[in-house]
């Protein structure tokens, strides 16, 4: 019998399998074109925020996708990771709050991004008149 080496494309594509699901359909909720999907299936690792959507399309623990063994024995970890996936899982799931938590971060992390941007073209506006001068 062939081994296939493990990815999460692989696992993708059997839990699609045991859904009897068509790639057609799950592209189309998932937004992107049947090619696309195509590709990510052919893919060992994708995008996190694109592994999520598909854990709650499939209605699946995230850590389904770290393990090597079929939906039936999906709570035998694939690695040490599958804890800590867990972990956040629940912790997202037990506070409501945390998406304004996370929401909150990402504006303040764009405002510094903001600051800093005009901070480096207040100096180079100051380097370019300096030049100008000499």
């Amino acid at each position: 019998m062939e081994e296939r080496s493990y990815s999460i494309g692989n696992q993708i594509n059997k839990i699609i399998r045991q859904k009897n699901l068509k790639q057609i359909d799950v592209a189309k909720e998932l937004g992107m074109t049947p090619v696309n999907l195509s590709k990510i299936l052919k893919k060992k690792t994708i995008d996190a925020e694109l592994l999520m959507k598909f854990a709650k399309l499939f209605d699946v623990p995230i850590k389904y996708f770290f393990t090597a063994q079929s939906a039936e024995s999906i709570t035998k970890p694939f690695n040490p990771l599958s804890n800590v996936l867990d972990n956040i899982e629940n912790n997202i799931k037990s506070n409501p709050d945390i998406n304004n938590i996370l929401l909150k971060s990402l504006e303040d992390k764009d405002k510094v991004i903001k600051l800093y941007e005009e901070e480096i073209k207040r100096l180079k506006e100051l380097v370019k008149n300096l030049e100008n001068k000499q």
